[in-house]
């Protein structure tokens, strides 16, 4: 094995020696008219070392310029190739025993162009929203907007700065973005208003960035408006009520769903909610019939309105024995406590000195919604509640015209866990992409995933992902050694020389070991803007992260962050 590249060490170096020559001295032979002499470049280093081409003095000297040309520009090319291949950061040489270009053209810019073509799609500015760039070539790597993706990386990895932003900016459609922290918004809400010449909203009952309410979104229209929403006013309420049960749970740190408490209170929230979307109530007298619990008037609404089955099962909750009735009304309660805070007004009643934004309308449109909550905020709810529903509203569009968005809308949900606990995404996820509705799930580490959806339903959104990419500070070695499998393994070559005391024989053998390329001690330490991309149709690549400061959108962030700071 080694005797064999040693062969190959020695032809290659015969080949850069010869070549050269023998294309310099055709060359030269054609330019100035004289001399001949073989192809064989043995034949004709014989040729000109006994003057037998025929050349002049003068010929000679611009066959030996002309020779140097060539082994100047195969050694700036060698070089090129040299540097290209080198190793930048540490861990950067397993990027050349992955993914290579031939084998990872379904996220290469002429692919995924023509995936926009094919959907009629404008590809001039972008072919589809960027992901980062192959460590082993340079080469741009793109998601196309039928993908969905999931992130996954640690505190203070860039995730903002090289994976949302640059994303939010990429897309000429409606764009939602969900986050627990403002830079988002700062980063990317004036480019996008400039961009579009359309409104940007940013919904923030929690008063992250400090600034008073400029529009405000009532759930209740959402239950009411059966023309730009799929499903009748009963499945809307429970729909609804799920949404914001989930979140309500999930920042109360609940992992886990009881089917009778929670599924119970999840009931009793629906059907009330219904009652006052039926009635021409409000959020307040849902939470306020919720705290009563023997209220019957959302019964008499129900029954009133044709639902008698829905009237009798909430009448079967209000009489129920006053033990198990307390512990369900107060699942039912779970995520309305949002109506209690006045501070939170602002944001959910209707006010002539708001806008009232309207998920339908803005799907149809380029704007932007951000979509803010604390951590364990009582406001989550609602937030989770306003980015599902203005999901649900592009579905509908999509399907009301054929089944894609006109134009894609981008859906990034960073902080996803925090801000976002929608317990039915796993199942919506890939049904989205096709509709043109690209969700981009951040989170901080696939444990954050599993308390949210739990280990089935991670594992769904993991592989629902047609984009699925590991950027490195986390410490869960279960996870670690899924990414290194996936990533796969390489070949050793292992040398053992074996001698007989005595005797001048010996024998050399050679073994293959398999090796991981990514061990899981190395994707721990993975460096600064390094990840590992899992694609559809495409081998696993190592891509350098590019943050937006790195970019061609630089002064125009920098001034929208500016602007929002000032």
């Amino acid at each position: 094995m080694r005797g064999d590249r040693y062969v190959l060490w020695a032809l290659g170096a015969l080949a850069l020696i010869t070549i050269p020559l023998t294309l310099a001295s055709h060359l030269t032979f054609a330019v100035l008219g004289q001399g001949k002499g073989s192809w064989n470049p043995v034949v004709l280093a014989l040729q000109l070392a006994q003057g037998g081409t025929g050349l002049s003095g003068r010929g000679l000297i611009v066959l030996a310029v002309v020779t140097l040309s060539f082994y100047a520009l195969a050694f700036a090319i060698g070089l090129g190739v040299y540097v290209a291949r080198t190793p930048r950061q540490r861990g950067d040489e397993a990027a050349r025993l992955a993914g290579t270009k031939a084998t990872t053209q379904a996220i290469r810019e002429k692919k995924v162009r023509a995936k926009a073509d094919k959907f009629g799609l404008d590809s001039t500015h972008r072919p589809g929203y960027p992901i980062g760039r192959a460590v082993a070539d340079g080469g741009a790597i793109f998601a196309d907007f039928e993908a969905v993706a999931t992130v996954i990386a640690g505190p203070r990895t860039g995730k903002t700065t090289a994976i949302a932003v640059p994303i939010i900016l990429s897309t000429r459609g409606p764009v939602l973005a969900t986050s627990n922290k403002r830079d988002i918004v700062d980063a990317t809400m004036f480019v996008r208003k400039e961009r579009t010449r359309e409104p940007v909203w940013v919904f923030d009952p929690s008063s992250i960035r400090k600034q008073m309410a400029t529009c405000f979104w009532n759930p209740l229209e959402f239950v009411r408006d059966q023309d730009h929403y799929d499903g009748s006013i009963v499945s809307r309420a429970s729909r609804l009520s799920a949404i914001m049960g989930d979140a309500a749970r999930s920042t109360d740190g609940k992992g886990t769903y009881s089917a009778f408490w929670d599924g119970g209170g999840d009931r009793i929230r629906g059907q009330l909610i219904a009652a006052a979307a039926l009635g021409g109530y409000t959020m307040s007298d849902v939470y306020a019939w919720a705290s009563a619990e023997v209220d019957t008037r959302p019964v008499e609404i129900l029954h009133d309105a044709g639902l008698a089955i829905m009237a009798k099962s909430l009448e079967s909750a209000i009489n129920l024995p006053h033990e198990t009735r307390g512990g369900m009304w107060a699942c039912a309660r779970q995520g309305l406590e949002w109506v209690e805070d006045p501070s939170f007004n602002q944001w959910w009643q209707p006010d002539d000195r708001r806008t009232e934004f309207k998920p339908h309308e803005f799907v149809t449109t380029c704007q932007t919604l951000y979509s803010l909550s604390r951590d364990e905020s009582q406001a989550t709810p609602l937030v989770a509640a306003l980015t599902a529903v203005t999901c649900l509203a592009a579905e509908f569009q999509a399907e009301a015209r054929g089944g894609r968005l006109a134009l894609p809308m981008m859906v990034v949900l960073d902080e996803a866990a925090n801000v976002c606990p929608w317990r039915d995404l796993p199942k919506l996820y890939s049904h989205f992409g096709s509709k043109g509705i690209c969700l981009v799930t951040i989170l901080q580490s696939w444990s954050q995933g599993s308390d949210v959806w739990g280990e089935t339903g991670m594992a769904k959104l993991w592989s629902a992902s047609n984009i699925a990419l590991y950027a490195g500070g986390v410490k869960e070695t279960s996870a670690l050694e899924n990414f290194s499998k996936m990533i796969g393994v390489h070949y050793v070559d292992q040398h053992s020389t074996s001698t007989t005391q005595g005797v001048t024989s010996y024998s050399n053998a050679v073994e293959s070991q398999e090796r991981p390329i990514a061990r899981v001690d190395e994707l721990a330490a993975l460096p600064e803007w390094r990840a590992w991309l899992f694609a559809t149709h495409a081998r696993p690549l190592m891509i350098e992260l590019v943050p937006w400061f790195k970019t061609s959108d630089q002064q125009a962030v920098a001034q929208s962050l500016k602007r929002a700071l000032a």
